[in-house]
């Protein structure tokens, strides 16, 4: 059976010893990324004064 772009890149994929370092690899820089992502300790939040809820 022939196999369009997507398939055969799934099926690379699917065949790589690689597949799960990238995966790993994909997750620690997530990690890093959120520890390292900077954050205010009291954020300016604007609610707003009215809500307008219409039943269709």
């Amino acid at each position: 059976m022939k196999y369009g772009i997507a398939g055969r890149m799934a099926a690379a994929f699917i065949n790589s010893k690689l597949t799960p370092l990238v995966i790993i690899a994909s997750l620690v820089l997530g990690g890093f990324a959120v520890i390292n992502t900077p954050r205010e300790e009291e954020p300016q939040i604007i609610v707003p004064m009215l809500d307008v809820i219409v039943q269709m």
